[in-house]
């Protein structure tokens, strides 16, 4: 539930700021509203793009029976992100009782990274000791589109109302590690081994989601309410992992997977309240849903599925010892 501007014409605000940790970072953005006849519409954008680093030290000492091993490393990481962010919305008034209207927001985060440590391992017997060169980088993208379209209405004066919304959502989320690892002898430059892995998670979601919800009074204290509701998402996950020799990738199967999950929703419920007495109020509910879902790994040639059928009732007590106290009595 969004609060939205009740104010005539047009009005907004607009902002902007700076900070700098050695690296400079800053934000914008603006919202808008406009508010004329039977239209209500918003708009909002905002940019950011931040920059960020860390250093590290650190001193370890391991008391082993062969005698003490020193631990010494230092690091450097940086950070760099821009996220810009739209929102558009718009609600029309059909007449006093009934609307539609329709919001999006679209989300958008890419960032990239580097960490660098360079390490000493001092071991008891001088030819065990090693100098240590790590790197890890990674660079990932991050999209999000939220959509809505929705309708209210109140079908009568006596508070009977009637809503309706459909959703859908694309997320996507793509993600590139690197990992270098470099042993030397220390004080020397003799190699004595080295490791190169990346790994790629391409990850991809679609959500499409309606309901409908209708809430009548019964009586002078009781109230009906009934909705439905389907769903469907559908989950592509995926995630390679490669060791990189002679600078050609090689494809790791024991790391690699690939599974994509299917599921469907449907549900109802219906909820009745009322007031008993003055010293007692009533709530009671039931909710069903059926679920089918299919779960696939390509890796494995694998399908899982199932169907079942939940229901989830509830009840709700309230009683007014006096004006000052009150007890719940809840059961779900």
């Amino acid at each position: 539930n969004l609060k939205k501007n009740e104010a005539f014409g047009m009005n907004g605000s607009v902002y902007a700021g700076y900070q700098n940790n050695r690296f400079s970072s800053y934000n914008t953005g603006f919202d808008l509203n406009h508010k004329a006849g039977k239209w209500n519409t918003t708009a909002g954008l905002d940019f950011a793009r931040r920059n960020s680093f860390r250093d590290m030290g650190m001193e370890r000492i391991f008391n082993d029976p062969e005698g003490r091993s020193f631990f010494d490393q230092v690091g450097i990481e940086e950070r760099k992100r821009i996220n810009p962010t739209l929102r558009l919305g718009t609600d029309y008034d059909i007449n006093d009782r009934h609307s539609i209207g329709f919001m999006s927001n679209l989300y958008y985060n890419a960032n990239e990274g580097i960490f660098n440590t360079e390490s000493d391992l001092r071991r008891p017997l001088a030819a065990d000791s090693r100098q240590i060169s790590a790197t890890n980088e990674h660079e990932s993208t991050y999209r999000n589109g939220t959509f809505n379209l929705h309708y209210n209405g109140k079908l009568d004066t006596l508070g009977t109302t009637l809503s309706a919304d459909v959703d859908y959502a694309r997320i996507t989320d793509e993600t590139d590690f690197v990992f270098k690892n470099r042993q030397y002898v220390l004080g020397t430059n003799e190699l004595v081994s080295q490791e190169h892995l990346t790994s790629f998670n391409p990850t991809g979601y679609d959500i499409l989601a309606g309901k409908v919800d209708f809430g009548k009074k019964l009586g002078k204290d009781g109230k009906l309410e009934l909705g439905a509701k389907a769903s469907h998402v559908v989950s592509d996950n995926e995630l390679l992992f490669y060791e990189v020799t002679d600078g050609r990738q090689v494809l790791d199967p024991r790391r690699t997977s690939h599974f994509i999950y299917k599921e469907n929703i449907f549900a109802g419920y219906a909820n009745y309240s009322t007031k008993l007495n003055d010293t007692w109020k009533i709530m009671a509910g039931l909710r069903a849903e059926r679920t089918s879902s299919e779960g696939n790994s390509i890796t494995l040639n694998d399908i899982t599925k199932r169907n079942y059928l939940d229901l989830f009732p509830s009840l709700f007590l309230q009683q007014k010892v006096s004006d000052n106290y009150q007890v719940s009595y809840k059961y779900s």
